[in-house]
Protein backbone atom coordinates (compact mmCIF):
# COMPACT_ATOMS: atom_id res chain seq x y z
CA UNK A 1 0.00 0.00 0.00
CA UNK A 2 2.88 2.31 0.81
CA UNK A 3 4.29 1.71 -2.68
CA UNK A 4 1.03 2.77 -4.33
CA UNK A 5 0.96 6.01 -2.30
CA UNK A 6 4.65 6.66 -2.95
CA UNK A 7 4.17 6.06 -6.67
CA UNK A 8 1.09 8.29 -6.76
CA UNK A 9 2.87 11.07 -4.87
CA UNK A 10 5.90 10.81 -7.15
CA UNK A 11 3.72 10.95 -10.29
CA UNK A 12 1.80 13.96 -8.92
CA UNK A 13 5.04 15.74 -8.03
CA UNK A 14 6.52 15.10 -11.51
CA UNK A 15 3.38 16.36 -13.27
CA UNK A 16 3.33 19.48 -11.11
CA UNK A 17 7.03 20.12 -11.76
CA UNK A 18 6.56 19.76 -15.53
CA UNK A 19 3.62 22.15 -15.50
CA UNK A 20 5.57 24.79 -13.57
CA UNK A 21 8.55 24.32 -15.85
CA UNK A 22 6.47 25.18 -18.92
CA UNK A 23 5.05 28.28 -17.22
CA UNK A 24 8.52 29.44 -16.23
CA UNK A 25 9.88 28.67 -19.69
CA UNK A 26 7.08 30.65 -21.36
CA UNK A 27 7.63 33.61 -19.02
CA UNK A 28 11.39 33.46 -19.62
CA UNK A 29 10.88 33.46 -23.40
CA UNK A 30 8.65 36.52 -23.18
CA UNK A 31 11.19 38.36 -21.04
CA UNK A 32 14.06 37.49 -23.39
CA UNK A 33 12.37 38.98 -26.46
CA UNK A 34 14.91 41.34 -28.08
CA UNK A 35 14.90 45.03 -27.25
CA UNK A 36 14.33 46.97 -30.47
CA UNK A 37 16.20 50.28 -30.61
CA UNK A 38 14.96 52.70 -33.28
CA UNK A 39 17.09 55.77 -33.92
CA UNK A 40 15.06 58.97 -34.12
CA UNK A 41 18.10 61.20 -34.72
CA UNK A 42 18.18 62.19 -38.39
CA UNK A 43 20.99 60.80 -40.56
CA UNK A 44 21.97 64.34 -41.53
CA UNK A 45 22.10 67.18 -38.99
CA UNK A 46 23.55 70.71 -38.92
CA UNK A 47 26.68 71.70 -37.02
CA UNK A 48 25.56 72.81 -33.56
CA UNK A 49 22.99 71.57 -31.06
CA UNK A 50 21.26 68.29 -31.90
CA UNK A 51 19.00 65.95 -29.95
CA UNK A 52 20.26 62.36 -29.93
CA UNK A 53 17.23 60.15 -29.56
CA UNK A 54 16.05 56.54 -29.66
CA UNK A 55 12.75 54.74 -29.11
CA UNK A 56 12.78 51.40 -27.27
CA UNK A 57 10.29 48.57 -27.66
CA UNK A 58 10.20 44.91 -26.75
CA UNK A 59 7.84 42.88 -28.91
CA UNK A 60 5.00 45.41 -29.11
CA UNK A 61 5.55 46.92 -25.65
CA UNK A 62 7.06 50.36 -25.07
CA UNK A 63 10.13 50.12 -22.83
CA UNK A 64 9.82 52.75 -20.11
CA UNK A 65 12.07 50.99 -17.59
CA UNK A 66 15.48 50.75 -19.27
CA UNK A 67 18.35 50.46 -16.80
CA UNK A 68 20.45 52.74 -18.98
CA UNK A 69 20.73 54.26 -22.43
CA UNK A 70 24.16 55.74 -23.12
CA UNK A 71 25.09 57.35 -26.43
CA UNK A 72 28.71 56.87 -27.48
CA UNK A 73 29.63 59.43 -30.13
CA UNK A 74 32.82 59.88 -32.16
CA UNK A 75 34.00 61.44 -35.38
CA UNK A 76 35.08 59.05 -38.14
CA UNK A 77 38.71 58.06 -37.69
CA UNK A 78 38.74 59.17 -34.06
CA UNK A 79 37.03 56.29 -32.25
CA UNK A 80 39.55 56.49 -29.41
CA UNK A 81 38.22 59.99 -28.68
CA UNK A 82 34.59 58.89 -28.25
CA UNK A 83 32.44 60.45 -25.57
CA UNK A 84 29.67 58.77 -23.55
CA UNK A 85 26.48 60.67 -22.77
CA UNK A 86 23.69 59.34 -20.52
CA UNK A 87 20.26 59.69 -22.10
CA UNK A 88 17.13 60.45 -20.08
CA UNK A 89 13.69 58.91 -20.43
CA UNK A 90 11.24 61.36 -22.00
CA UNK A 91 7.99 59.49 -22.76
CA UNK A 92 6.52 56.67 -24.86
CA UNK A 93 9.77 54.66 -24.81
CA UNK A 94 11.84 57.62 -26.05
CA UNK A 95 15.25 58.34 -24.51
CA UNK A 96 17.21 61.42 -25.51
CA UNK A 97 19.97 63.89 -24.73
CA UNK A 98 21.17 67.19 -26.18
CA UNK A 99 24.60 67.15 -27.86
CA UNK A 100 26.62 69.79 -29.69
CA UNK A 101 28.57 68.90 -32.83
CA UNK A 102 31.31 71.53 -33.10
CA UNK A 103 32.48 70.73 -36.63
CA UNK A 104 31.24 69.18 -39.84
CA UNK A 105 32.13 65.57 -40.55
CA UNK A 106 30.96 62.01 -40.46
CA UNK A 107 30.16 60.79 -36.96
CA UNK A 108 29.03 57.51 -35.48
CA UNK A 109 26.83 56.82 -32.52
CA UNK A 110 26.28 53.66 -30.49
CA UNK A 111 23.14 53.53 -28.38
CA UNK A 112 24.36 51.30 -25.53
CA UNK A 113 21.02 50.08 -24.18
CA UNK A 114 20.50 47.93 -21.11
CA UNK A 115 16.92 46.93 -20.38
CA UNK A 116 15.08 43.94 -18.96
CA UNK A 117 18.23 41.86 -18.59
CA UNK A 118 19.47 42.50 -22.13
CA UNK A 119 22.19 44.73 -23.58
CA UNK A 120 22.06 45.87 -27.20
CA UNK A 121 24.22 48.46 -28.92
CA UNK A 122 23.09 49.41 -32.40
CA UNK A 123 25.15 51.90 -34.37
CA UNK A 124 24.12 54.84 -36.54
CA UNK A 125 26.11 57.02 -38.89
CA UNK A 126 25.42 60.78 -38.76
CA UNK A 127 26.55 63.32 -41.34
CA UNK A 128 27.07 66.65 -39.62
CA UNK A 129 27.04 69.83 -41.69
CA UNK A 130 28.30 70.15 -45.25
CA UNK A 131 30.56 67.15 -45.94
CA UNK A 132 32.28 66.13 -49.17
CA UNK A 133 31.45 62.42 -49.05
CA UNK A 134 34.01 61.61 -51.77
CA UNK A 135 36.96 62.68 -49.63
CA UNK A 136 35.44 62.23 -46.16
CA UNK A 137 37.14 60.10 -43.53
CA UNK A 138 34.95 57.02 -43.03
CA UNK A 139 35.17 54.53 -40.16
CA UNK A 140 36.36 51.22 -41.61
CA UNK A 141 34.47 49.35 -38.89
CA UNK A 142 31.09 50.84 -39.76
CA UNK A 143 28.81 47.99 -40.80
CA UNK A 144 25.94 50.12 -42.12
CA UNK A 145 25.71 51.75 -45.50
CA UNK A 146 27.03 55.18 -46.37
CA UNK A 147 24.35 57.84 -46.55
CA UNK A 148 24.17 59.40 -49.98
CA UNK A 149 23.41 63.06 -50.50
CA UNK A 150 21.49 64.12 -53.54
Amino acid sequence: MKRKWSGLLLATWLLAACGDSEAVSSSYTEQMEMIDVTFLTPLEVPVGDVTLSVALTQAEDIVEDADSVVFEVWQAGKSTESIHIDAQYVEDGIYEVAHTFDEAGIYYMFAHTTARGLHVMPKQQIIVGDVDLQSANVDDNYTGSMTERK
